[in-house]
């Protein structure tokens, strides 16, 4: 998926691309690992609602994070509660934000899967769950969704997607062909009213296989970009 070319995104991208070549040159932390010593500096451990609050503040103070955030943030905790999930499966977990906030609506012995490409991410996301005292209840796994889902062999009550925008099609495809998903499943597809989901969207939306609700948004932390979040339940 593309970005959508809108004057507000195309000008977002640039401030983003900027300060990213900056922290590069000057060797800066990773952003995960700013927020994670941000953490360390300002909240005590053990609390999940706090790390997720000072999260919040750092990305509107600070410098950006592409969370879900706390206004997104409602959408997947009501689709979490709509499906009574016990075990999600997240595709995307960056700073741990969004699998900490399933992991405080979750069922009684509920587990969250979350996958995660880059390696210093996922240490930076370990860290930071372990901080907010929820590493019992999430599991970060390093590595492509393609080499990781078929191995995991649960079936999951909600799937949230948010991470290469080109792999939400194919990866879910994945999720349906492994059975990773049963009917009455939850999929929540986060940023697609920011990016060109045409494909994703097709496919949930014409397959028959879903019913699906979208809900218009604005990106995490920026009223000024609209974006929309899928909620789809798989039928059969």
């Amino acid at each position: 998926m593309a970005f959508k070319a809108t004057p507000a995104i195309i000008g977002f991208g640039a401030r983003e691309g900027i300060l990213m070549l900056v922290d590069t040159l000057l060797h800066r932390p990773s952003r995960p690992q700013r927020v994670l010593q941000y953490l360390q500096d300002r909240i005590d451990p053990g609390n999940p609602t706090a790390t997720l609050e000072a999260m919040d503040a750092f990305a509107r103070q600070k410098r950006f994070l592409m969370n879900v955030g706390d206004v997104k943030g409602k959408i997947l905790t009501q689709a979490l509660a709509r499906s009574g999930a016990g075990n999600v499966l997240e595709l995307g977990t960056y700073c741990g934000y969004s699998a900490i906030l399933m992991a405080l609506h979750l069922k009684g012995s509920g587990h969250v899967d979350s996958l995660e490409m880059n390696p210093g991410n996922a240490e930076a996301a370990r860290a930071i769950i372990e901080f907010a005292g929820l590493s019992e209840k999430i599991t970060v796994h390093t590595g492509a969704a393609g080499d990781i889902i078929p191995s995991l062999g649960r079936q999951y009550d909600l799937v949230f997607i948010d991470h290469w925008k080109n792999q939400y099609l194919p990866d879910l495809l994945l999720i349906e062909s492994s059975e990773a998903i049963k009917p009455g499943s939850y999929v929540v597809a986060d940023n697609i009213g920011m990016f060109d989901a045409t494909g994703y969207l097709d496919h949930v939306r014409d397959s028959g296989r879903y019913d699906n609700t979208n809900h218009q948004a604005h990106m995490e932390y920026n009223d000024t970009i609209f974006d929309a979040v899928e909620v789809s339940i798989l039928r059969h």
